[in-house]
């Protein structure tokens, strides 16, 4: 059993690992599917899905989704596959008939055992589209539904329906399943069918790679796109579907498809027939997982595929090398090929590099790779490395050397960065291999150093970067391994920058963010007499440094022109801070008068005073207070030490009592004559309020304006005669009072 569960782990860990398509899931057609743990709510037309399929051979309908199946009918989108026809259709949530769905169906006869791309295109109701291979499919349709509704209670899933139905269950390999909310072009179909997508494409809803290789949970690509969950037990198996890095196709035209390797390897692929069109060619940008069988070459990082929209369509393939390939002799090199990604090893063809490579005459779908032609496969170098300090490399004593620096020995070692390359020749079977490597030393004494206590002056938010060249990742204090954070709170925030060959710098950020004094100059304007100097303070004098506009750094000074002047100011924590202010010329006294009329009550006096920092001279030529007691009208001349003035004023006396009055019946007929009842007064009122009551004491009336009178009204109704109470509460310039009495209404 223990050499059992190793097995398994293997497998596992060739599936996360394996370059190229990755890995799918296998069906089982009994009772294994995927749950999405919730609906595509959000889903509706327009809507497109594409997957990878490789049926297994058997008879009926089989689902391969649906986003929204429930026991209350058919709703959202689905897709069901058999041996001979694939069908696409949606629900309205409603029941299970025809009438609450509609469908679209095309053949699909020959594709068993075999990938097959299938697309289908929800563009509305009655517009339904089906790819398979990217070409587009002749439809036949059923069902009257005219809409789609996603059902709150029901999941989605991968491989059966909603409700759960036996005999439905998916059974065969799935790979790339997307999910879109736009109707998707031909074009689009089939510029990206053969490479894996990056996730974040524009409407892409979900992406699903089935790279997972093990555990119960198929990741989504797509950023808060839904997880499904494994059911069951759909097995994770290496998938061989037709899948790159990158791809090309021909246009569908009957033409060639060609495309470059990254280090500019042309290749091409030329269909020898028309049939059914669509000619791809896809690259892996990585050496093969697997390389069982073949010498891989040093700087041939690549692979590349074909596939043909019609299986067995014959191809001619030529290869025309460039850059690190062209500079192998003739016939040292050798095409290798394998029919698919999960192959677990490759052949060599007849075709060595002269230098070109041409295979006519190639069927069905394959993958190829360049390889050393004859002496089997050795790795001498480790991959690019790292290593603080110094790097040391022992290799086999069984060969003979030689090094980029010279050296002839299997021992050599590294104290600076850069490529280092060897050249071994085996005295057994004279096959010469060469490899390379990065080497990169990291000084442990150059380390950056990061330390920084930041104040954050006038900003909400600070962005800090601990981007570092050949760093291997960047760890901060609450697990983030971002190297640019944003921060917008006070604190100290650690983290650690690790470079290969373990080493690391661990370093705190500080990050502050002051408040700053607002204006530190108190007042916007001052004045300025004649040819003196004003002086202006700042609020306080605990600035660390000051820079006024006349130069001066302390926390006062002085200016005698007029005009906008400014100062800038740092506090404790470095802030800076700028205040403007005017320095402006006194205005004449006549600009802003200092008496004005008044009056004083009947039998008293009024003293009069001038305003601090002004001087007045009285009538009686004194310059201190002066004492009024009845009318009088006033010359007084006022300085403030800058301009001088003459102000005319008078005081008159006043009757300060106030009478009030009230009659103690009043005839509301509407007569001219004795039609209201309120105050009969001469009194100037600040506060008038007037309140009636009626004998059971409820208000009939309240009035607060001294021009709105009682008229024995009450809600547009006339009061019966008889005795109301009233109060009346009021406030002059010189008393106040309240009234009370009962009043006589009289028709």
């Amino acid at each position: 059993m223990r050499y059992l569960t190793l097995l398994i782990l293997i497998c596992q860990s060739l599936i996360a690992q394996n370059v190229g398509s990755g890995g799918a899931l296998d069906f089982d057609g009994t009772d294994d599917y995927i749950d999405f743990n919730q609906n595509f709510t959000t889903a509706n037309f327009p809507f497109s899905f594409t997957v990878w399929l490789k049926l297994d051979s058997y008879n009926g309908s089989r689902t391969l989704f649906c986003t929204n199946h429930t026991s209350a009918g058919y709703s959202g989108f689905s897709a069901n596959i058999s041996s001979t026809d694939v069908n696409i259709g949606f629900g309205d949530g409603n029941c299970y008939a025809s009438s609450c769905r509609r469908s679209a169906s095309a053949n699909i006869s020959g594709h068993v055992g075999k990938w097959v791309h299938i697309t289908g295109v929800f563009q509305g109701p009655s517009n339904l589209h089906i790819y398979v291979n990217g070409n587009q499919q002749v439809v036949s349709t059923s069902g009257s539904g005219n809409s789609q509704v996603h059902n709150a209670s029901g999941n989605g899933t991968i491989g059966t329906g909603r409700p759960l139905a036996t005999g439905r269950y998916y059974d065969g390999q799935m790979d790339e399943l997307t999910f879109w909310d736009k109707a998707l072009t031909q074009g689009e179909i089939r510029n990206m069918m053969c490479h894996k997508l990056s996730g974040n494409e524009p409407n892409l809803l979900a992406y699903y790679r089935f790279d997972n290789g093990s555990g119960s949970t198929l990741s989504n690509l797509v950023t808060n796109g839904p997880d499904g969950t494994l059911v069951n037990g759909p097995a994770w198996v290496l998938s061989s579907a037709p899948i790159g890095d990158r791809s090309y196709h021909n246009g569908y035209n009957g033409t060639d498809a060609g495309g470059s390797s990254l280090s500019g390897d042309s290749v091409v692929i030329h269909p020898t027939a028309i049939g059914i069109p669509g000619t791809h060619l896809y690259f892996i940008d990585s050496k093969p997982t697997n390389t069982t069988g073949i010498n891989p070459v040093v700087g041939i990082d690549y692979y590349f595929g074909v596939f043909n929209s019609e299986f067995p369509k014959v191809y001619d393939l030529y290869v025309i090398p460039s850059g690190t390939t062209a500079s192998h002799p003739n016939n040292t090199l050798q095409l290798a090929t394998r029919p698919h990604n999960a192959s677990p090893s490759w052949t060599q063809t007849n075709r060595k590099n002269t230098p070109n490579y041409s295979l006519p005459g190639e069927t069905p779908m394959s993958q190829y790779i360049i390889a050393f032609a004859g002496c089997p496969p050795i790795d001498l170098l480790p991959d690019d490395s790292a290593s603080c300090d110094s790097l040391y490399v022992t290799l086999p004593s069984n060969m003979n050397y030689t090094w980029s620096d010279g050296s002839r020995s299997n021992v050599n070692a590294f104290i600076n960065s850069g490529k280092v390359w060897v050249s071994a020749e085996d005295p057994v079977t004279n096959c010469v291999y060469h490899d390379t490597m990065n080497v990169n030393i990291i000084n442990s004494s150059n380390l950056p150093s990061f330390s920084l206590d930041t104040a954050v002056c006038g900003g909400t938010s600070f962005t800090y970067n601990i981007t570092v060249n050949g760093a291997l990742y960047y760890r901060w204090f609450d697990g983030s391994g971002r190297s640019i954070r944003t921060f917008s709170n006070n604190g100290s925030y650690w983290f650690e920058v690790r470079f290969p060959g373990g080493c690391s710098i661990t370093d705190t950020l500080n990050v502050k963010f002051p408040t700053l004094t607002t204006d530190p100059v108190a007042d916007d304007e001052f004045f300025i007499c004649g040819q003196d100097t004003v002086n202006v303070y700042l609020r306080s004098n605990t600035f660390p440094a000051v820079l006024w506009s006349n130069g001066e750094t302390s926390w006062q000074t002085e200016y005698w022109q007029i005009g906008t002047e400014w100062v800038t100011t740092k506090n404790a924590d470095g802030c800076w801070q700028t205040d403007s202010f005017e320095i402006l010329p006194t205005p004449p006294l006549s600009d802003h008068p200092v008496f004005a009329d008044t009056s004083v009550c009947a039998g008293q006096s009024l003293l009069l005073s001038a305003p601090m920092g002004y001087t007045a001279t009285w009538p009686n030529g004194t310059t201190g207070d002066y004492l009024v007691s009845g009318d009088k009208n006033i010359r007084v001349e006022l300085s403030d030490g800058c301009t001088e003035s003459v102000e005319y004023f008078s005081v008159s006396k006043y009757s300060c009592e106030c009478d009030v009055m009230f009659g103690d019946a009043f005839t509301p007929d509407g007569d001219g004559l004795n039609d209201y009842f309120g105050p009969v007064t001469k009194c100037e009122f600040l506060e008038f309020n007037l309140y009636v009551y009626n004998r059971w004491g409820q208000e009939v009336f309240t009035s607060h304006d001294e021009s709105m009178l009682f008229d024995g009204r009450w809600k547009s109704e006339d009061l019966p005669v008889g005795v109301y109470i009233y109060k009346f509460v009021f406030r002059t310039p010189y008393t106040k009072g309240t009234e009370h009495g009962h009043v006589t209404i009289i028709r």
